[in-house]
């Protein structure tokens, strides 16, 4: 997919000068009363994997408990089938003491259905203030405003590290321009979100061409 915008600055210029408008779409705003909810309830629970149960991780995966990711709940079938297995990759997938390659890796190898759109969210909440979420949604977002990285390495741990750092980029580019740390990284993840219904909507490429059209004048 080809970025909407001339260069990447154009892109995080448009993002940060359309953030309030996001901000009121209502899917943003349900996304932004959940956080403390979601964080304080399964934060804890995967940093420490040894205390998940059957029924707390299939309330993460619904939308309706997570406030952000919906379809992740077409996995469980999968991912529970052996519980015992859950446990053990997403302990290797949270063990801060390793590279984050190797443990990535290593979790989506070890049990049917733990890939990126599942793995990341749970970095995610365990650590909200270090890892993004890899998705299509994100995906998305990074590639229209010409912020995907021109990925290199063998591995989705090593492509999830080189991703990570373009939405840590668009967090820490926006809070430069703040002089505070008022965006964090579940804001970010609602934008991808806003950006899609945008562009399901048709509005979108009217958004850039009027934005493109104001910076001429």
């Amino acid at each position: 997919m080809k970025s909407r915008f001339l260069s990447a600055e154009d892109g995080l210029d448009f993002l940060f000068e359309v953030r309030h408008d996001m901000g009121k779409e209502p899917d943003a705003q349900f996304i932004s009363q959940g956080k403390a909810q979601v964080l304080n309830e399964f934060g804890p629970m995967f940093r420490s994997p040894e205390t998940i149960t059957y029924d707390r991780f299939r309330k993460f995966l619904q939308f309706s408990s997570n406030r952000h990711w919906t379809g992740l709940n077409r996995q469980l079938p999968n991912l529970t089938r052996d519980m015992k297995a859950l446990r053990a990759a997403i302990s290797a997938l949270v063990d801060e003491s390793r590279p984050v390659p190797a443990r990535f890796d290593e979790a989506v190898n070890m049990i049917r259905g733990m890939k990126e759109g599942i793995a990341t969210p749970i970095l995610f909440v365990a650590y909200p203030e270090k890892y993004g979420v890899w998705n299509a949604k994100s995906e998305f977002g990074l590639r229209t405003l010409g912020l995907w990285p021109e990925i290199s390495g063998l591995t989705d741990g090593f492509r999830y590290v080189q991703i990570n750092h373009a939405l840590v980029r668009v967090r820490d580019d926006f809070n430069r321009r703040l002089g505070e740390s008022r965006l964090d990284l579940w804001t970010i993840d609602a934008y991808w979100h806003i950006l899609k219904i945008w562009e399901g909507q048709g509005e979108l490429e009217k958004m850039i061409d009027l934005w493109y059209l104001g910076r001429s004048r």
